[in-house]
């Protein structure tokens, strides 16, 4: 399946951004700072996923949110997603990619994912979805995230 990727600047996916985060008001915090980019199948014009990439300092993006949706999972569409984002990280002069996840109880099938894809463990933000969710607990697969897990790749 040819997937072709495309920088946006408005009109963003909400429906897909939501399904990497938990709000629009948490997706707004670093959408309008972040390079977002759709993926969609060649020659379809539906969006079928979303990338955003948050400048942390001139080293350094966090992949702040990557989703596909959910009838085109499966097919190769987030690791091409990856790779586009790794691209232009390495297009962009950055020499590193970070992203945060839900640890191992909560997210082991993203965290293998990301493994697959290139990215190591590279720390742990105890309580991290506590502290920003204290009202609304986020649970995934009937446990609770507390802690986020850090993944990074050296580009």
């Amino acid at each position: 399946m040819d997937v072709e990727f495309r920088r946006i600047a408005g009109d963003y996916p909400y429906e897909l951004l939501l399904q990497a985060d938990e709000t629009k008001e948490g997706i707004d915090r670093y959408l309008f700072d972040s390079e977002v980019f759709v993926a969609r199948i060649v020659g379809c014009d539906e969006v079928v996923g979303v990338c955003c990439l948050l400048r942390v300092d001139e080293r350094m993006v966090e992949l702040m949110n990557i989703a596909v949706d959910e009838p085109f999972r499966g097919r190769g569409i987030g690791s091409a997603m990856v790779a586009e984002a790794v691209r232009m990280a390495m297009a962009g002069g950055y020499s590193e990619i970070v992203l945060g996840t839900g640890t191992e109880d909560c997210a082991r099938d993203q965290i293998r994912f990301y493994e697959r894809c290139g990215f190591r463990r590279s720390g742990l933000r105890k309580e991290y979805f506590v502290e920003k969710y204290p009202n609304d607990p986020i649970y995934v697969n009937g446990v609770q995230m507390r802690d986020m897990q850090v993944l990074r790749m050296d580009l």
